[in-house]
């Protein structure tokens, strides 16, 4: 949200704005097809679903495109403009068909194409409004039997001198072949829904976890928690009462899960086969307001946490320490090395003095300064430095770079 989205090129070590074709305010989704390609969903409009985006007058401004990349991000094109675009599910089972959450009060809903081998060439339709529902589409998941599974958002509206939610929220599946959803949301879903996600344990695709946040204003009130089926949402449960649950992530081994929410930072329950997982903070966590969870596949235990106002953070479920990610200086990237009470600085965006920050994990200002550069690009810093994971940022006037600390 806001800057557009920043790219890593090193495992992220480094982060910065190495790409084109890319210009909307808010980039919601990047996907990898089966086609190898990198699709994305993005909007004019920030924020979208948060508690000040639920309002026609804001989400129905939006321009979005859907987005193509063959070259890892770098370069974009897209292949469908319009309105706000919140997510974007190619189809596991037919490499020629995606879907797209289109947002907009009355043109908003689920676009699909049939032929996305043509790329800016592609045909796309809008599929049937499933019931109840108001142009708020968010989180698609194609499953194993070729269904399509969605969540739709909040939205408010405005009648007279009342501002209120509408019933028309919720969880609704489109069966393979069909032209009507069917609704099988809890009646907890019906205000305020957010994420919803096929558990990857189950290989029948039947049970899923809805996250949902307590509304406002007389009947959203205390709806909020995570919500488990275990028969394709004919039944049910509502297993963690939570005021505002976000998303939830499933690690591909073991019983474990984790839970973001909007003011209470992350949590996590060891067994999520439990009939009532229990939760507890992660209190190495630091901010309120996690979003999102990803787990490398290369290594699961490695888990990565985007938020709302915090930046990208990564920590390890086996307790091991977090280490730095290769020795070498990385193409148009920056490397920070702490060592015998120096901080060496290759890869700088500045060619003779740079201001360098160091901050700790909370975004505490460790230390502060300016310092030459030598005609390699490098600088030593004297700094006794802490246990402590740390970052460090460099800058020469508009350039800057980030990069996490590493130890030597």
């Amino acid at each position: 949200s806001d800057v557009k989205g920043m790219r890593s090129a090193d495992g992220g070590v480094s982060w910065g704005f190495g790409y084109t074709g890319h210009d909307d305010n808010s980039m919601y989704r990047v996907v990898r097809a089966s086609d190898g390609k990198l699709y994305a969903a993005t909007s004019s409009v920030h924020d979208l679903y948060q508690s000040t985006r639920l309002a026609d007058a804001q989400l129905d401004a939006a321009v979005g495109h859907v987005l193509v990349s063959t070259d890892s991000a770098k370069t974009w094109t897209s292949i469908w403009t319009g309105k706000g675009v919140a997510w974007v599910e190619p189809d596991p089972l037919d490499a020629k068909t995606m879907y797209a959450s289109v947002v907009h009060s009355t043109a908003g809903g689920v676009m699909v194409t049939r032929d996305l081998d043509k790329g800016a060439a592609a045909t796309w339709t809008k599929l049937a409004k499933p019931a109840r529902t108001e142009g708020h589409p968010y989180v698609l998941a194609v499953l194993a039997d070729g269904s399509l599974l969605s969540s739709w958002s909040g939205h408010r509206v405005t009648t007279g001198s009342t501002t209120a939610f509408t019933a028309s929220s919720g969880v609704h599946r489109l069966a393979k072949g069909a032209t009507a959803w069917q609704d099988l949301s809890d009646p907890g879903m019906n205000y305020w829904t957010k994420d919803v996600v096929v558990d990857p344990s189950d290989k029948t695709g039947r049970t899923w976890w809805v996250a949902v946040f307590s509304g406002w204003g007389g009947a959203p009130n205390g709806l909020g928690g995570l919500y488990r089926t275990v028969d394709a949402g004919a039944h049910w449960t509502r297993v963690w009462n939570s005021d505002r649950v976000e998303s939830v992530g499933i690690p591909p081994d073991g019983t474990e899960i984790y839970a973001t929410t909007e003011t209470e930072g992350l949590w996590h329950a060891p067994d999520r086969t439990a009939s009532g997982p229990v939760f507890a903070q992660v209190g190495s966590y630091p901010f309120r307001q996690p979003v999102r969870i990803f787990f490398n596949p290369s290594d699961p235990a490695e888990m990565w946490v985007t938020s709302f106002g915090n930046s990208l953070r990564m920590g390890r479920r086996d307790g091991r320490p977090i280490v730095g990610v290769g020795n070498r200086v990385p193409s148009g990237g920056m490397v920070a090395r702490l060592r015998n009470g120096f901080l060496y600085l290759e890869g700088t965006p500045g060619s003779r003095n740079v201001s360098v920050r160091v901050s700790d994990l909370s975004g505490k200002i460790i230390h502060a300064g300016v310092v030459p550069l030598d005609a390699s690009g490098r600088a030593r810093v004297p700094f006794a430095g802490t246990g402590k994971i740390l970052f460090v940022r460099v800058a020469d006037g508009a350039r800057s770079r980030v990069s996490r600390v590493l130890r030597e």
